[in-house]
């Protein structure tokens, strides 16, 4: 019985002083999301990659990951979660073998606008008897974006519908075209200037040009997140400000209608300038860095009301006059702002269209299913 004893002793004093010498440093770790940027709730692909590159088995590695806030993980009843305030912990217990690459990856969706980032991870190791067990920080910094929800609003929808047709009968007025896009039986609906005198000769029917309007009217979206004196709702009137610009970006794009976004937001991980960014209106990747522009902004603004009304009333002097229109949208109306909008307005002559978030309640929101 005692040689026994001496013999469970000595196994475990050998054993203790392998794990004394495992170290840390030969692990590696990443994790990244399968996509760039994703919208509120929608499922995607976090993958971590866990490697030893050491010449030692680790048989009691602990890991605990440092995953976004607002992230939620599909199926995580039996994972180990631990929600912080700024940071979802995921705590995991891996056996693994030397030069061993162990590769996992969960569905999770965040269901709040913004720029979230993916930290890295603490690792733990400990000796077989369990008196020390040493860490090691692995830090990274993989970013993804989560753009602003579509306000589906009955008032925003009305609102934009009276903006297009004001716009649709701004176009129609403006007649120096100068592009000619191609060519459409006459339909009775368009001035006898139009017609073709010489299509008609070959087809010995009325046939009109069609114009490309687009190049001949602006469109300006200005997304202004000055503090308005609403402080106690001033974070929630803001995220309903950024979903009204993307409601709006995104209704100009399914018009077909050319226009740019100015902001006075800072912008996470960009120079805190004015923003100004173009969109022809196609649906194509300058909308998507509109949509990224959008789940990047900040509370934050990065000048004075003064200075961002004279930048915008100077890109704008080129296009002054009826043809010019201005979507103005902010927490809500004040004193201070009006008197920079009138004059854009009444000296300039620009449509002006300001929209205020105040204005758009939850109880004239659609459900959309």
């Amino acid at each position: 019985m005692g040689k026994f004893i001496f013999v469970l002793i000595f196994l475990a004093f050998v054993v203790e002083q392998i794990s004394l010498i495992i170290k840390l440093d030969k692990i590696q770790y990443s994790c990244k999301p399968s996509v760039r940027s994703a919208e509120v709730s929608e499922m995607f692909e976090i993958n971590s990659l866990l490697s030893n590159h050491g010449l030692i088995f680790i048989p009691n590695l602990e890991i605990t990951e440092k995953l976004p806030e607002n992230i939620s993980i599909n199926n995580s009843d039996k994972l180990s979660i631990l929600k912080n305030k700024d940071s979802v912990e995921l705590t995991t217990a891996i056996f693994i073998r030397r030069r061993e690459l162990i590769r996992r990856k969960m569905k999770v969706s965040i269901n709040k606008r913004g720029v979230y980032a993916f930290k890295g991870c603490t690792i733990y190791s400990s000796d077989f008897l369990g008196f020390y067990k040493p860490n090691r920080e692995i830090e990274q910094n993989k970013n993804i974006i989560i753009y602003p929800k579509l306000l589906e609003n009955k008032k925003l929808l009305i609102a934009l519908s009276n903006f297009y047709g004001d716009f649709l009968v701004n176009r129609m007025l403006i007649r120096d075209p100068i592009l000619v896009l191609g060519y459409h039986d006459y339909t009775g609906l368009e001035p006898l200037k139009s017609i073709s005198w010489n299509q008609t000769a070959k087809r010995n029917s009325p046939i009109v040009k069609e114009y490309d309007y687009t190049q001949e009217q602006s469109v300006t979206v200005v997304l202004d997140i000055t503090y308005k004196n609403d402080f106690g709702k001033s974070h929630e009137n803001l995220e309903t400000c950024f979903a009204m610009t993307r409601t709006v970006c995104q209704f100009l794009e399914q018009k077909k209608v050319a226009y740019n976004l100015i902001t006075n937001a800072c912008i996470i991980n960009r120079d805190k300038n004015i923003s100004n960014i173009n969109s022809s209106g196609q649906g194509n990747k300058n909308f998507i860095n509109i949509l990224e522009l959008l789940g990047s902004c900040t509370y934050f603004p990065v000048c004075t009301i003064e200075i961002f009304f004279d930048y915008l009333n100077n890109s704008t002097m080129k296009n002054s006059g009826s043809n010019n229109s201005i979507i103005y949208i902010s927490c809500s109306q004040d004193d201070k702002t009006l008197i920079h909008l009138n004059y854009l307005k009444n000296k300039r002559n620009i449509n002006v269209y300001p929209l205020y978030a105040n204005n758009y309640c939850e109880e004239d929101t659609i459900h959309v299913s």
